[in-house]
C-alpha cells in the first residue's frame, strides 16, 4: 500500500509539472489578444498556483523517501489532489475564456468593457482599502460554453488572484448595462453584500406574511446587481431594462419557487422606485410606471404571483430604500446612495472612454 501511495504522489507531481506549459490549451495568438497588463497578471497568478501545488507534492515525495505515517500522508495527499483538480478546472476555464476573444475587433471592444468594469469598482474598493481587481471580460459562445464557475473560486481578495473573470454573450457587446450588472453580481458574492442585504430585507421590513420576505430576500444578489448598475447609469439603466423585459411579455409574471431571479414585473417596479428615490421629482419613469402597470395587469397573473405582488407591491419602495440607503459593511459602512453621486459622475467618464475606444474600431 505504501508503494502504491508513493507511486500516486509521483504521478501527480509529474502531471502538475506539465501544467507549467500554459500555452498548450490556448491558440497561438490567444494571449496576444489580451491587454498586456492583464496577460502578465493572469499568467503570474496561474504560474504561482501551479508552483504551489508542485511544491506541496514535492514535499510529500521527500517524506516517502524514509519512514512515514501512511494515514497522515494519505490525508495530506487527498487534500493536495483536491487543489490539483481545482487548479485544472481553473486553467481550463481561463484557457477557454482567453480563446473566446478571436478577432482584433473583439479584442478592442472587450478592452473597452474591461476598462469600464475596472473603473466602475474603484470607489467601492477604495472605501474598503483594497486594490481594484483587473478584469477579463470574455465571450460566451453558447449556452453551455465556458460555464464552469461552480465550485471554483476565480476571484477573491488575496494576492494570488487579482483577476476578475466576467462573462458576456456576443449579442450583449453593445450594452454596457450587461457588463455593469455582471460586475455587481460578482461583488454581491465577493463582499457578502447580498447576504447582508438579504438579512435586512427579511428582518427590517414589516411583511404581511413571512413568505414574501423570504422570497424577496432570496433575490438579494440580483437586487444588488441591479442597484449597482443603477448607481452608475441612473435612468438609463431603467430604460434599458424596460426595453429588455418588454421583449418577452409572456414572461413578465414568471415566477418559480426557489428561483433567484425576481419576477420581471416586480423587478422593473423596483428599478422605477430607485428613480423616484434618487431624483426626488417627476420624470419619464412616472409615465413608464403607468404604462407598465396598465399594460401588464397583475390581476391576470397566476395565484402564486398574484399573492406575491399583492403582499409586496406597496413595500417595493422600502426594498429600494434599504438597497440604497442602508449602511453596508460590504461598502465600508457607507450607503450605496452616498456613493451613488460619485459613481454616476465617474460612470459618465468611464462610459465616454469605453465608447471612444469602441467607436475607433473599423
Amino acid at each position: 500500500m505504501k508503494s502504491k501511495l508513493k507511486r500516486q504522489i509521483s504521478q501527480y507531481l509529474a502531471m502538475s509539472k506539465q501544467l507549467r506549459h500554459l500555452d498548450w490549451e490556448t491558440r497561438g495568438d490567444a494571449w496576444l489578444m489580451l491587454e498586456a497588463y492583464t496577460a502578465i497578471d493572469l499568467r503570474k497568478h496561474l504560474q504561482n498556483a501551479i508552483e504551489e501545488v508542485i511544491q506541496s507534492l514535492s514535499h510529500l515525495v521527500k517524506q516517502t523517501e524514509g519512514e512515514f505515517d501512511q494515514v497522515a500522508l494519505n490525508l495530506d495527499f487527498l487534500s493536495i489532489r483536491m487543489k490539483y483538480k481545482s487548479l485544472q478546472a481553473c486553467l481550463d476555464f481561463f484557457a477557454k475564456a482567453i480563446n473566446s476573444n478571436r478577432t482584433e475587433k473583439e479584442k478592442q471592444i472587450l478592452s473597452g468593457w474591461n476598462h469600464l468594469a475596472e473603473s466602475s469598482m474603484i470607489n467601492i474598493f477604495k472605501t474598503l482599502d483594497q486594490p481594484t481587481p483587473k478584469v477579463l471580460v470574455y465571450l460566451r459562445e453558447s449556452k453551455t460554453d465556458i460555464n464552469q464557475k461552480v465550485n471554483v473560486q476565480f476571484w477573491h481578495l488575496d494576492e494570488k488572484n487579482t483577476i476578475a473573470a466576467i462573462q458576456v454573450n456576443k449579442e450583449h457587446l453593445q450594452h454596457p448595462t450587461t457588463i455593469l450588472r455582471a460586475v455587481g453580481k460578482e461583488l454581491a458574492g465577493l463582499l457578502d453584500w447580498s447576504t447582508e442585504l438579504e438579512e435586512a430585507i427579511k428582518n427590517e421590513i414589516d411583511w404581511p406574511n413571512g413568505d414574501a420576505g423570504l422570497i424577496w430576500g432570496g433575490w438579494a444578489t440580483e437586487i444588488v446587481a441591479d442597484a449597482y448598475t443603477f448607481s452608475h447609469m441612473g435612468y438609463t439603466a431603467l430604460a434599458n431594462l424596460y426595453d429588455e423585459l418588454s421583449k418577452n411579455p409572456h414572461q413578465i409574471f414568471n415566477y418559480e419557487e426557489g428561483n433567484l431571479q425576481p419576477t420581471p414585473y416586480l423587478r422593473l417596479i423596483l428599478n422605477m422606485a430607485w428613480c423616484q428615490l434618487s431624483f426626488d421629482q417627476e420624470g419619464p419613469w412616472d409615465e413608464m410606471m403607468f404604462k407598465w402597470t396598465y399594460t401588464n395587469d397583475w390581476l391576470n397573473a397566476n395565484n402564486d404571483v398574484y399573492n406575491l405582488i399583492k403582499d409586496s407591491f406597496d413595500l417595493v419602495p422600502k426594498v429600494a430604500l434599504l438597497a440604497m440607503t442602508r449602511p453596508m459593511r460590504a461598502l465600508g459602512g457607507y450607503t450605496l446612495k452616498e456613493l451613488e453621486q460619485w459613481l454616476q459622475w465617474q460612470g459618465a467618464f468611464v462610459m465616454k472612454d469605453a465608447f471612444q475606444e469602441i467607436s475607433m474600431i473599423k
